[in-house]
């Protein structure tokens, strides 16, 4: 049941999440709307809430346990080990294990076959079980993250049971959970608040205006304002402290070091065996599974068969019918020579009725040296292709000839199947159609790594899981049941879901615990992200394409949900299967980006940093980082770009060659008033931004824009529009303290960070010099006004003068702005000729 919370007026994100005891992170993922700015909510709007699972008391999708096998019992008679094979024995069941020779059969007693039907229900069991979690999967097109969080847990119940059980391997405890204590992170998020605020007020205590010293009750009022912002920040914390610590008595919580997912790291896992054998049982007439260690313990009490020349002439003739009767004459003559067996009548019936169906026929068909089979059926029967049979028999009864199954991907996953052949092919979305929640990790103001939701990531893929190994001719499989390198299928079983590069390059996925340790199963498709502003529209944009070929091996370390690395010249985008397979999963893919997505992706971290107040991303190498605000200021001034988007997709070397051409020309004052002339018509021309909002800008661009405009505007005095282009850089970029400290910080000519005192409080003084009286005494107002807010999407109202950076003057009073700007140019430069 969806939950809701309505905004009350005093009301901010933060404190709804610590009333309702969420994650702060979490209840962004659930308002993807809050995203872009979280402190931006109004009464009356509607926050959701995580989902409350609702019950109907019911039993239905509760799951069985599952014992794992004994010790063999005694039988009636007493007897603990097999008879001699000389001593003839009442037959009353046949069995082929998958893979084995159809020569080689087994003959069992009435004792042995009881045991054999009481293991079979017991791996039922398990095959209902997963039926369980098949019919309470989440739909594709309609699930949450709440509710397929939920679903894992069921998986994790059946997974539990199976290992246990002995039905397959792996470990039974679930990995370290990425959800986090609610308490803890609140509390984390606030202390890098208050942080922040402490920093604010102490850039106020120390600032006094340069060329105005009126404002002393102007800075008294925000020293209070502020005061009172950290004392309300110190008491939110102290009580999350005294809350986290009660609860510490009673229960492990992660702690405040340890809480991010900083830890999670895109390795992928390793992989050991299968434990479920398929068997083809006569009086069943159809394929059943057992679990090794049964298989193991009874084959010693079972009869092994011996094939007769009437046996060999019916299998290299195709002759099926006749299959049967020869097995019944050859029980009858006896296996060994001292041996004199007998059948018991339902058992003789089933075998001269039996056509070798079953897909024994199909099986022996392509395993047999003499059956030339051109155009035969192939019939897979490495471990895991039998694991797909075995998983198939949850939502397919009889006729695995069906193409359609149901298998578990985290939702409910219709396949396309050939369980002969052992191969399933999904075209779907993962980790669903609504996508999952993509998260920007990045160090907080106190250090602390943390990380932040920004709109939500699926893949639209071709999946192909694939059992088949060795290799055929012409129809002619050559197939083998040992331990195989390849693994994929197991991933329908396993909630421990892995992704990787095999040795071959391709993308794939595999399963921990299942058969072997390389990528089986390959992924195919593109990678796609929904910012903010459009969840819930399905409004999808590519980010990166999964080819068979050109894929990367992981890089080490690499923690959170992405990283772009750029390397050699290409961009690489290395993702975690978390991305994929949703919650819990492990693993993880790179893939080498074209150059035409470059663009989307900056946005994509461009709206993080923006979100963050540009921290430290540790999903960015610097070269990467560097590359986009590079490349971003030479859509600006660089008229051989058409607009943001074509600098972006210029690539590295492009890019470069025009930086170190800029940087060495950068040093004559001619072409710094030509760069600013250019700059500042681009500014103002809306085309050159490719839609996106200069408020997202990195502070570096910004910054370096910021430097060239002011340096040079003494110099292009008669040039208007450079005023107005400062104007809309303070207005539409700087919405938070923050952002305009980090713009002060890289107002420089190469945008380099230098976020000292000193740096800050200069380049504060450029800009001020460059302003008149009245314009001054808005600026410093607007300065105030910015230290009093966390961060507002449009803290500017053309009705209320005072929340505007300055005014424009009017061309009737430039004259009287040009002697106060030549004044202050003197006082900073000694002389005003020279460049600010």
């Amino acid at each position: 049941m969806s939950n809701t919370y309505t905004v009350k007026q005093g009301d901010t994100l933060i404190g709804i999440a610590i009333d309702h005891n969420i994650s702060f992170v979490v209840l962004l993922q659930l308002n993807p709307q809050y995203q872009n700015n979280p402190d931006l909510i109004l009464v009356g709007q509607t926050v959701t809430l995580p989902t409350v699972k609702e019950s109907d008391g019911s039993q239905q999708d509760e799951m069985v346990e599952v014992l794992p096998v004994q010790k063999r019992p005694d039988s009636k008679t007493g007897e603990v080990m097999g008879r001699p094979q000389c001593q003839g024995i009442e037959v009353h069941e046949v069995a082929f294990q998958t893979g084995d020779s159809p020569e080689h059969y087994y003959v069992m007693d009435k004792f042995a076959k009881d045991l054999l039907d009481k293991e079979i229900i017991e791996t039922e069991k398990l095959i209902n079980n997963y039926k369980i979690l098949l019919d309470n999967a989440p739909k594709n097109n309609e699930s949450d993250d709440e509710v397929i969080k939920q679903h894992r847990q069921r998986a994790l119940k059946w997974y539990e049971i199976a290992v246990q059980a002995g039905a397959i391997s792996g470990s039974n405890t679930d990995e370290l959970s990425l959800e986090v204590d609610a308490k803890q992170q609140n509390a984390t998020y606030l202390k890098s608040k208050l942080e922040e605020t402490k920093l604010r007020k102490q850039f106020v205590d120390s600032y006094k205006p340069w060329f105005n010293v009126s404002e002393r009750l102007l800075k008294e009022i925000t020293q209070k304002a502020l005061h009172e912002q950290i004392k309300d920040l110190e008491q939110k914390i102290a009580n999350l402290d005294k809350e986290i610590k009660e609860e510490s008595s009673v229960k492990q919580s992660v702690t405040q070091d340890n809480f991010s997912q900083k830890n999670r790291n895109l390795s992928p896992s390793t992989s050991t065996t299968l434990r479920v054998i398929e068997i083809y049982v006569v009086s069943h007439g159809q394929l059943v599974y057992v679990r090794s260690a049964f298989l193991e313990r009874e084959t010693t009490f079972w009869r092994q068969g011996q094939s007769s020349n009437a046996l060999r002439t019916a299998l290299s003739t195709g002759n099926w019918g006749a299959v049967g009767q020869a097995i019944v004459d050859d029980i009858k003559k006896g296996m060994g020579d001292s041996a004199n067996n007998s059948l018991a009548g339902p058992i003789e019936i089933k075998l001269k009725e039996w056509k070798a169906d079953g897909y024994k026929a199909q099986e022996w068909k392509a395993t047999q040296d003499w059956v030339n089979g051109a155009g035969e059926t192939i019939y897979a029967v490495s471990s895991e292709a039998q694991l797909l049979r075995f998983a198939a028999q949850a939502s397919i009864k009889g006729d695995l000839n069906l193409k359609d199954a149901k298998f578990d991907l985290g939702f409910a996953a219709e396949a396309s199947a050939s369980l002969l052949e052992g191969s399933v092919k999904f075209t779907h979305f993962y980790p669903y159609e609504r996508g999952y929640s993509l998260c920007i990790d990045y160090i907080d103001a106190n250090k602390k790594p943390m990380n932040y939701p920004l709109g939500r990531v699926r893949l639209h893929s071709e999946l192909i899981l694939s059992c088949l190994v060795g290799g055929w001719v012409q129809g002619k499989a050559v197939l083998t049941n040992k331990a195989q390198d390849i693994s994929g299928v197991g991933i329908v079983l396993n909630p421990h879901r892995n992704l990787g590069i095999s040795q071959s390059g391709a993308v794939g996925v595999s399963a921990e615990g299942f058969a072997g340790g390389q990528v089986g199963g390959q992924l195919l498709g593109s990678m796609q992200w929904e910012t903010p502003s459009n969840t819930g529209k399905t409004d999808f944009k590519s980010l990166a394409e999964l080819k068979a070929e050109g894929n990367v091996a992981l890089g080490v370390g690499i923690g959170g949900d992405f990283q772009i690395r750029l390397i050699g010249g290409k961009f690489e985008l290395h993702c975690a299967g978390r991305l994929v397979f949703g919650p819990g999963a492990s693993g993880g893919f790179g893939t080498v980006l074209d150059l035409d997505a470059l663009f989307d992706l900056a946005t994509v971290i461009w709206r993080g940093t923006d979100a963050i107040g540009y921290r430290i991303l540790n999903c960015l190498d610097k070269a990467t980082y560097k590359y986009f605000y590079h490349a971003a200021y030479a859509a600006f001034v660089n008229n051989t770009f058409m607009n943001l988007k074509h600098a972006l997709n210029q690539g590295d070397q492009v890019i470069n060659d025009w930086w170190d051409i800029r940087i060495e020309r950068y040093k004559n004052i001619e072409y710094q008033c030509n760069e600013a002339k250019v700059l500042a018509k681009n500014i103002l021309n809306k085309n050159i931004y490719s839609k996106v909002s200069i408020g997202i800008l990195p502070p570096e661009v910004v910054g370096i824009m910021l430097n060239t405009l002011v340096t040079t505007y003494w110099f292009n005095w008669n040039d208007e529009p450079q005023e107005k282009a400062i104007y809309i850089i303070l207005a539409g970029h700087v919405k938070s303290w923050r952002k305009f400290i980090e713009v002060l910080a890289h107002m420089n000519e190469e945008g380099e960070k230098d976020n000292t005192d000193d740096a800050i409080f200069n380049n504060l003084r450029r800009i001020n010099a460059i302003l008149s009286g009245d314009q001054q005494d808005e600026f410093d107002s607007w300065i105030h006004m910015l230290a009093n807010i966390d961060r507002v999407e449009s803290i500017f109202n053309k009705t209320n003068k005072s929340l505007e950076p300055f005014t424009f003057y009017s061309v009737g009073l430039k004259y009287k702005k040009k002697k106060e700007v030549e004044s202050n140019i003197k006082q900073i430069t000694n002389n005003f000729t020279n460049p600010l």
